[in-house]
């Protein structure tokens, strides 16, 4: 089954690590907007992700996930208070949501990307060898998927492998390489690929 997008799991991003992305990103838009912006400020602003000041307006940022927040409950609200009294303009909370696993599985869709390589040949890898026959598509992952009434858009990348043939049938020598390669193709109502915006093989191990 491909996979639409990697789970967290996968990616070894611990909760923390992405409110520590969201800082960064909020600490950024803020500077963007003409703040003066300090992150994890010390002194009395202590505790605070984020203090930001322009001109006569102070504001202070917490970031959570949202898994943390049920037990961060009492900190946030200490925080807001404690934002009220020191003079703050504004206390924003924002709320990080892990990335979640999506798995997508399209019937078919190796074969129907073989076949459709076979039928409209890329000249490139024709001009590989003598006779360029493509063998398999595999490890395909997909990147997105949009449906219209125009059929399905699928983008994405995987393996093509195929065997170089050189020289004629009975002296020739041939080979079989596996080429990486990315894909926007749109898939029929019966999910087979009827044509392509872009197919690109990527052939930079041949030549290393």
């Amino acid at each position: 089954m491909t996979r639409l997008l990697q789970s967290l799991e996968d990616l070894k991003i611990k909760e923390t690590d992405l409110e520590y992305l969201k800082v960064k990103e909020v600490a950024s838009q803020l500077r963007a907007e003409g703040y003066s912006v300090t992150e994890s400020p010390s002194g009395i602003d202590v505790g605070f992700d984020i203090v930001a000041t322009k001109d006569d307006k102070k504001l202070a940022v917490e970031v959570k996930t949202s898994s943390r927040l049920q037990a961060s409950t009492e900190t946030i609200k200490n925080l807001r208070k404690r934002a009220l009294e020191q003079g703050f303009d504004e206390f924003r909370l924002i709320i990080v949501n892990p990335p979640r696993e999506v798995n997508v599985s399209i019937e078919g869709l190796e074969e129907n990307l073989g076949t459709y390589l076979i039928e409209n040949f890329p000249d490139d890898l024709d001009e590989l060898s003598t006779h360029t026959i493509i063998q398999d598509v595999n490890d395909i992952y997909i990147d997105s998927i949009q449906v219209t009434t125009g059929g399905v858009q699928v983008i994405g990348n995987g393996v093509v492998d195929v065997e170089l043939n050189y020289g004629n049938n009975s002296e020739g020598i041939s080979s079989n390489w596996s080429f990486p390669f990315s894909f926007d193709v749109t898939l029929d109502h019966k999910l087979e690929v009827s044509s392509h915006n872009k197919i690109e093989i990527d052939y930079s191990s041949l030549y290393e």
